[in-house]
């Protein structure tokens, strides 16, 4: 299912090269390696699959055999039928890749930045897809903004890697949440000092419940995320 998954909800033509590496990432591992060994085999991919998707002719695309398919996949995901949560899987799986310590990529000189950068494409084969993919601020919201996401534990590091791009801080997912209060209120401390680094947060910004961090904070009792809040000058304590 997560080979029809990808196949149906990308949102460019994907390889099949790139897809086994996509498949064989683990958003909740907390390695920045990229791990080969993990890797399917194509051979398995297309068997698994029992034809419903064939590569194009002359080709490494891996598509769903026929437009009927893909409008029944349509529908049944419309309804919530089918691959529920899927975008919510794909953006993790694309930061993540994203986020791996890619070899050999300090101390380089200006020169040599071109040749790295096409060596890096060629042997990573879903850097390309998973960069030029993910729109952190609009295409995710379809049931959790990226920055949300981020609040989950283990996620850290992707949360620091959004940061870093024009993102829209105080975005809010389907039920109204944001970023901060959702960690604030579960207890996230590491994501809590992360988020108002930036400076266009806006830390009394409510979410779903009509609660803001500071109060989901206390009404839980993470004290240590109460006193992180009631530094800054901007929260209202009323």
């Amino acid at each position: 299912m997560k080979v029809l998954q990808w196949v149906f909800l990308a949102e460019k033509q994907l390889m099949m090269e790139g897809l086994c590496h996509a498949l064989s990432v683990d958003p909740d591992s907390s390695n920045n390696e990229f791990e080969r060994d993990n890797f399917p085999s194509e051979t398995s991919l297309i068997s698994y699959c029992l034809g419903l998707v064939i590569l194009n002719e002359g080709t490494t695309i891996i598509r769903l055999v026929h437009k009927s398919l893909q409008d029944y996949f349509d529908t049944e995901y419309k309804k919530g039928q089918l691959f529920a949560g899927g975008h919510k899987d794909i953006v993790l799986i694309c930061l993540t890749y994203m986020n791996f310590n890619y070899p050999d990529s300090e101390h380089l000189e200006c020169a040599d930045i071109p040749e790295f950068a096409e060596k890096t494409l060629k042997d990573y084969a879903f850097l390309d897809y998973s960069d030029s993919s993910v729109d952190v601020n609009d295409q995710f919201k379809r049931g959790a903004s990226s920055l949300v996401l981020t609040t989950i534990p283990n996620h850290e590091h992707i949360l620091y890697q959004l940061q870093r791009i024009e993102i829209d801080i105080n975005s809010q997912d389907g039920y109204r949440e944001t970023a901060l209060v959702m960690a604030a209120t579960k207890g996230h401390t590491d994501v809590v000092r992360l988020l108002p680094e930036r400076e266009d947060i806006d830390v009394d910004l409510k979410g779903g419940e009509s609660y803001s961090a500071l109060l989901g904070a206390s009404y839980n009792g993470h004290e240590d995320i109460v006193r992180l809040l009631l530094e800054r000058n901007d929260v209202d304590v009323n």
